[in-house]
Parts: structure tokens; C-alpha cells; sequence
């Protein structure tokens, strides 16, 4: 059981396509990878920086088996664009989950 903010990514298929930010308690499961600990980073920026570049990383990556894997190695050797400001990282993560959020809502009214 854990309480702190993190972002979860499954181990194992549809790599890159599957990310959950959470702030709170919550369970982690085997094959689930945890982020957390974001000194300086916002969270929610490095959930978006991963849904826009992670997957072709992930696919290039891959540890193939019976399914497509990553390994822990995938995750620490990712890098990805962060602003130096943390207020400039939270804005930009505001202005996506308000982009989703609309999106959200158009869809379910179509």
C-alpha cells in the first residue's frame, strides 16, 4: 500500500499506451512500475511527457517473450524535455488535463 503521487505504467503489453497518475493511497501490483518521488518535477508533466514520446522508446526496448516487456532499465535510460521551471512544468501539465478534460466532454456529447 502506498499514499504519495506517482504515476503507474504496466510492465507488460500495449507499452506506452497505458499510464495512471495518482495522488493518494493506492495499491501496486507486480509487473506495475511506480514513479514517485518528484523533487523539483511535476507529476503530472512527467505523465504527459510520457503518453507523447514513452511508447516508441518502450517499443524500441522491448524485452520480447510471450508479450512485449519492459525492464527497469527501459524506464531509467528515458529522457525526455523538462522545463527548469517547476511553476512552467505545472502549467503546462494544467493546460493538457484541461486539453483532456474538453475532449472528454465533446466526445461524450457526440
Amino acid at each position: 500500500m502506498f499514499d504519495c503521487e506517482a504515476v503507474l505504467i504496466p510492465g507488460e503489453g500495449r507499452l506506452g499506451e497505458i499510464f495512471h497518475y495518482v495522488n493518494g493511497k493506492f495499491d501496486c501490483h507486480q509487473r506495475v512500475y511506480k514513479i514517485s518521488g518528484f523533487y523539483g518535477v511535476a507529476a503530472k508533466f512527467v505523465l504527459y511527457a510520457m503518453q507523447h514520446s514513452f511508447k516508441h522508446h518502450a517499443l524500441e526496448n522491448t524485452s520480447k517473450a510471450t508479450v512485449d516487456s519492459i525492464r527497469l532499465s527501459t524506464l531509467t535510460e528515458y529522457s525526455f524535455f523538462l522545463p527548469k521551471e517547476q511553476k512552467e512544468q505545472s502549467d503546462v501539465a494544467c493546460l493538457f488535463t484541461k486539453l483532456d478534460f474538453s475532449i472528454v466532454l465533446h466526445q461524450r456529447l457526440h
